[in-house]
């Protein structure tokens, strides 16, 4: 498993820096729920939610919990 979240968004959202993830959090949400997030490590993914949405998990059960919710904004 070589594939890298940073790289994937990245690219989707056309992005010009990697820095535009992070404000781009509400496109990245939208997404993650669309997308297969088990193709990547938890380690990846790890990395990647503290990095956009400053967030931790721990497994893929809390990625399912946290992208469960209706719009981003519940988790604040």
């Amino acid at each position: 498993m070589n594939n890298d979240i940073f790289e994937d968004m990245f690219d989707l959202l056309k992005c010009e820096y990697l820095s535009d993830l992070h404000f781009k959090d509400i496109q990245v949400f939208q997404k993650l729920k669309t997308s297969n997030y088990e193709n990547y490590t938890l380690l990846n993914l790890k990395d990647f939610f503290q990095y956009v949405f400053q967030i931790e998990i721990h497994s893929y059960e809390d990625i399912k919990k946290f992208l469960n919710q209706e719009t981003m904004e519940e988790t604040k």
